[in-house]
């Protein structure tokens, strides 16, 4: 276990730093000031519950918000995740991304708005795609809270653009007349005119049907869910993985890391030459380029989780040899 902990202590000290700089302040650098973590080639858990939130900055934020860090870019990465949750009535300011953004809608019920458009609802288990550059906001409605995963790349160390914030007139007239749009053209799956176009694609939950892991790259009865593809300029893709108990994937590695974010069960991850490390619920890990390591369930109980990873030429992970029972069961 000390494979994975080592760093624990390290991300809960750049907690406030980066939760500042991903959704909220200024639009500074994420990457981690201790360059013995930045670099390490080991891999590491973030527990749950170890990431300290922070309370939306009054300057980007209307209402009560709680942004909570969940990783920070470590090169040649560029992905930073944390988790923001809106109380009734919080919604940010308006604002753009330099390489777009994905939001994952992890509870509740939201509102999102692109400059000159109407007000969309999200919900639940909605999967949000918002192009690089486009101004928009989005937050909770005025009835009920709503939390959200927020994906975005950093360029030149900035994540976010802030500008002026969304008055009450501006939030409350679509309350108080029209209900807000739950469908629209934009509102569909990202096709490749949709992810080249300027408009806000939203993925209902449920849309997509999970696919079966492929027996070549995986053991045992796994089912894979693509969240979001890439969408130029930024190079992050997102799935939900889920392995029944004692399927796991192949060896493998990534060209620019990963991230897997816990979502259920409980599970296991081991890094070539090291121990078998436990995950669990909550937990947040971080890959390293190009480490090989393998993740799965254990051998009594299901595990899911949201991997996120960046494209290299086109190409997010390298399969090699399979896991063996042997290796597994140590």
């Amino acid at each position: 276990m000390k494979l994975l902990a080592a760093t624990v202590v390290s991300l809960s000290i750049l907690a406030m730093e980066v939760a500042v700089a991903q959704v909220g302040g200024t639009s500074t650098s994420t990457s981690a000031p201790n360059a013995t973590v930045e670099d390490s080639q080991t891999i590491y858990i973030a527990r749950s519950g170890t990431q300290q939130p922070i309370n939306g900055p009054t300057e980007h934020f209307t209402g009560a918000i709680r942004i909570e860090p969940l990783i920070t870019a470590h090169d040649p990465s560029r992905t930073t995740i944390a988790k923001v949750t809106f109380k009734p009535g919080a919604r940010e300011a308006w604002h753009t991304h330099p390489l777009g953004q994905a939001l994952i809608v992890t509870s509740g019920t939201g509102w999102i708005q692109q400059w000159g458009g109407p007000i969309e609802e999200i919900r639940a288990g909605d999967v949000v795609w918002i192009p690089a550059g486009v101004k928009h906001w989005h937050g909770a409605t005025p009835n009920a809270a709503m939390a959200q995963l927020a994906i975005q790349e950093q360029l030149n160390g900035n994540v976010v653009e802030w500008m002026e914030k969304v008055p009450d007139e501006q939030y409350l007239k679509f309350a108080f007349s029209a209900q807000p749009k739950t469908t629209s053209p934009s509102v569909a799956a990202a096709t490749p005119s949709a992810q080249n176009s300027q408009t806000i694609n939203i993925t209902r939950s449920g849309l997509h049907e999970p696919r079966k892991g492929s027996a070549q790259f995986f053991t045992g009865s796994v089912m894979v869910d693509e969240l979001f593809s890439s969408h130029d300029p930024s190079r992050t893709t997102g799935g939900k993985v889920t392995f029944e108990p004692g399927a796991r994937t192949a060896w493998h590695t990534h060209p620019l890391g990963q991230i897997l974010i816990v979502t259920d069960g409980t599970g296991w991850i081991q890094q070539w030459g090291g121990p078998i490390g436990e995950i669990r619920k909550g937990d947040v890990i971080w890959i390293p380029a190009g480490v090989k390591h393998w993740h799965g369930a254990t051998r009594n109980t299901a595990m899911t989780h949201i991997a996120i990873q960046e494209k290299l030429n086109g190409k997010a992970v390298e399969w090699l040899e399979k896991v063996t029972d042997e290796q597994y069961r140590k």
